[in-house]
């Protein structure tokens, strides 16, 4: 797992990333300062990815959306830790 607080990170992501430069089951969580909504988007990502926001205190997933790869558009979450993973050919997510 990959923790991503700070501002460069997480503007990059999974940005210019092939599926065979990942490693098994990797996922960035995004740790931000307050609760609120964020914006994800896709541009120059070349796979689907999930987002969900999750609750770490509590072990609680509060909402998910799947992002198509190579899109420039906005995607909004609400949260202050949100994980973000591929969801590659294989996988059942």
């Amino acid at each position: 797992m990959y923790i991503v607080e700070s501002i460069f990170s997480q503007a990059i992501g999974y940005r210019f990333r092939s599926p065979s430069d990942l490693e098994e089951n990797e996922i960035m969580l995004f740790k931000f300062r307050k609760e609120s909504e964020y914006s994800f988007w896709m541009k120059n990502v070349y796979f689907p990815i999930k987002l969900c926001s999750i609750n770490l205190d509590e072990n609680i997933t509060h909402g998910c959306l799947v992002m198509q790869p190579n899109k420039n558009e906005k995607h909004k979450i609400n949260g202050n830790s949100i994980i973000e993973f591929p969801v590659l050919f294989n996988d059942r997510t």
